[in-house]
Parts: structure tokens; sequence; C-alpha cells
């Protein structure tokens, strides 16, 4: 075997020592900071929040399980939550995860760890409220990025609010910059339990590149009834 110089031996270990310092300062995007809080059970979970996901839809990915989110620079070197559930209830997950410190608007899409591989594969990406916030899990959540579970990445994709109403009688959105309200509609197919309503954001209102603050209002036997107070992020310019 050929013998290296003590230059020659001196030259690699300075490249490896080089190459070290280069991935070591490669920042990870976001990371996972625990173990995901998941379960699978026979009797459903409701979740006494209203806002159940904000999500945009598209092609089911064939990287399953995926999450996607548009998560702002802003939110920069801060821990937030991640939270899915099933349209059924059945499914339930929950993780924290922590941005890097030098975030930039952007699309951000990593695998989803999970010990229900195989119970997920029967989920349609329309099947799971994916709910992504700044406030760290255990806290009430109002600050939310657009996200997504196992949705194709391009294409302009269609944002829509879920909502668990409890099967109030009428769900509709305000959009407090401007006033105007929106309608949401009544989701009566399948077993719905852990969302009821769906409230389309129209793209005039995400094209504006602002943060979106809204008032959800639910309406039960002509009285109004809860209203949450939130703020969706914007998608970042190309």
């Amino acid at each position: 075997m050929k013998q290296l110089s003590r230059t020659s031996a001196a030259v690699a270990a300075a490249t490896i020592v080089s190459c070290g310092l280069e991935v070591a300062a490669q920042e990870i995007p976001i990371q996972a900071i625990d173990t995901p809080a998941e379960a699978y059970v026979d009797a459903a979970h409701v979740s006494a929040t209203p806002v159940s996901g904000i999500q945009f839809g598209g092609a089911q990915s064939p990287k399953h399980p995926v999450l996607s989110a548009y998560i702002p620079s802003s939110w920069s070197n801060e821990e937030i939550c991640v939270r899915l559930m099933s349209a059924d209830g059945r499914y339930v997950f929950e993780q924290r995860h922590q941005l890097g410190k030098k975030w930039k608007d952007r699309l951000l899409s990593w695998p989803q760890e999970t010990g229900y591989t195989e119970i997920l594969r029967g989920y349609e990406a329309g099947d799971m409220a994916v709910r992504v916030s700044r406030e760290p899990c255990g806290q009430k959540p109002s600050t939310f990025a657009i996200a997504a579970w196992n949705v194709e990445e391009e294409g302009n994709h269609p944002v829509r609010l879920l909502v668990n109403s409890l099967r109030a009688d009428e769900v509709y959105f305000v959009d407090q910059k401007t006033g105007k309200d929106y309608s949401c509609a009544r989701l009566r197919e399948g077993a719905r339990t852990a969302f009821d309503a769906e409230c389309p954001i129209p793209q005039d209102l995400l094209a504006a590149g602002e943060a979106l603050a809204l008032e959800v209002n639910q309406i039960r036997r002509g009285t109004p009834d809860a209203t949450a107070v939130i703020t969706i992020e914007p998608i970042p310019a190309e």
C-alpha cells in the first residue's frame, strides 16, 4: 500500500476537517424537538379548538407521509407546533419543531415522523386537517402558516380553512382589514367529526402578500356562538 508523505497527510487531514466544518455550518432548516405524540383510537377524538386546519390542497404526493408549510422568516429560530387530525377523529398527531436561525420565506417539505405509516396510507390528503402554529404545543393557537399533508408542491393550490363547529347552523369568517364576510360550506359526507365546515380563502386575499387577520364566527339556532380571531401568514412571493 502506498504511504502518504507527511505533507500529503497534513493536507488530507486539513481537507477532512474543512469538510466537517462546512457540513456543520449547513444549518438544518427544521428539526423535531421530540418524538411525536400520536394515537390511532377506536373512538373519535374531538378537539375543543374551532380551527382544525389551514391548508392548501392539490394532487396526492407519492412521498408518503410528508408535511409541507409556507413558513415566514419572522418565525426564525422559534419553536412551532405541527398538529394533524384525521377527518374521522381517530388519528391525532402533535409534534414540536425548531426552526433554523437564518430562515427565509419559503415552502418547506419534510418527512412526517410516525409509527402509523400503514394506517396513514388509508387516508387521502383531503382526509387530514393540518395545523402549523407559531405558538408552542400546549398553548392556544392563533397564528398559523398555510400547510399541507401529502400534497404535491407544484401548482396553484387552493387554500381552505377547516373548522370544527360542532354542527353549528352557519359558519363564516370576516376579513378584519376590509370587514367583508365569506361563507363556509358544511361538510356532510363521510364520518367527519374532527372538522365539519370548510372555508375557501379567496385568491385575492392571499395575493396581497400580507398576513390575514380573520374572525371565524358560528351561528347556532339564530344566535352568534363561538368566535375565534386568527392570523394566517402569507404565501411568500416567488
